[in-house]
């Protein structure tokens, strides 16, 4: 099986396969092994390539979001957190010419956590979203390779940060789906209500670690705190969403140290009101310019 032939299946099918290969036992031989995970690699890198990974890890029942193996979760996270060996071959040449390592590992994750995030969607299968919030809280945490961290943090935290803390006029915004449409290199991100989604959604399906909370919340909490007092004031706001942010800033304060709970809220009363919100009758919100 070559790139051509595995280009023309569906990736779900073939990375199927190749992990049957992979895991059979017993295991074949070492140069068929290697080949083997090079064309995975290149699979997770197709622009279904995350997708076709979840489907061919998950069964029907555990899609549905029933019984779901940590083991599995664990497995997506590893695959998905660790930059293939061969990724320069795997990128454009006019991309992979003159780029170090660092950026190398700059372009994989660029690709992949988009695409992860895309998975938190409501439209997705449950499973799906329980293992894209997995991933994303194990992508904050130091790993085998401490260099990786702020590379990681950096895109995660600018796509469900930047849509709550700076407005970009004449700019809508992106919808969820589109996340993956654009290249980095665009200074475009998720409609507000996109990332308060998201963020919502991945709070809900991650585990509760204290750290992951503090790391998603603390940076925005005055922007959140912000947007809730608005939602509160509007008659037409919507009861679920209101209840679920209020929610999150009810468990952010219950898991933060003393310290670090003092010096945020400390910081929103000197800081004051700098952000303005205005929510329109779709429930569309946007941030005002100060």
């Amino acid at each position: 099986m070559d790139d051509r032939q595995t280009c023309r299946l569906p990736t779900v099918q073939t990375i199927s396969s190749l992990g049957n290969i992979i895991s059979s036992s017993p295991p074949p031989p070492l140069h068929s092994y290697r080949a083997c995970t090079t064309l995975l690699s290149r699979q997770i890198l197709r622009p279904d390539g995350v997708q076709g990974l979840f489907g061919a890890v998950f069964g029907e029942e555990e899609i549905s979001g029933e019984g779901i193996a940590v083991e599995k979760l664990e497995h997506v996270s590893i695959l998905l957190n660790a930059v293939p060996s061969n990724t320069k071959s795997q990128v454009s040449k006019s991309t992979a010419v003159g780029l170090c390592i660092h950026q190398l590992h700059q372009v994989y994750f660029e690709h992949v956590i988009p695409r992860i995030i895309i998975l938190l969607s409501d439209k997705s299968p449950p499973a799906f979203r329980r293992a894209a919030a997995f991933t994303i809280s194990h992508m904050l945490r130091e790993g085998n390779i401490p260099t990786l961290l702020p590379v990681k943090r950096s895109i995660i935290l600018g796509l469900l940060h930047e849509p709550l803390q700076n407005t970009q006029e004449g700019i809508d915004g992106l919808q969820l789906q589109q996340l993956d449409q654009l290249s980095p290199k665009y200074k475009n991100h998720l409609r507000p209500e996109v990332a308060l989604k998201v963020l919502l959604t991945l709070l809900s399906n991650a585990d509760p670690s204290p750290s992951f909370i503090s790391e998603l919340i603390s940076p925005i909490l005055s922007p959140l705190y912000s947007l809730l007092y608005h939602l509160n004031k509007v008659k037409t706001s919507d009861p679920y969403l209101k209840e679920s942010l209020r929610n999150v800033l009810v468990t952010w304060g219950k898991i933060v140290t003393c310290s670090e709970g003092l010096e945020t809220l400390w910081s929103i009363i000197k800081g004051g009101q700098k952000e303005g919100w205005k929510v329109d009758l779709e429930g569309r919100i946007y941030l005002l310019p100060e």
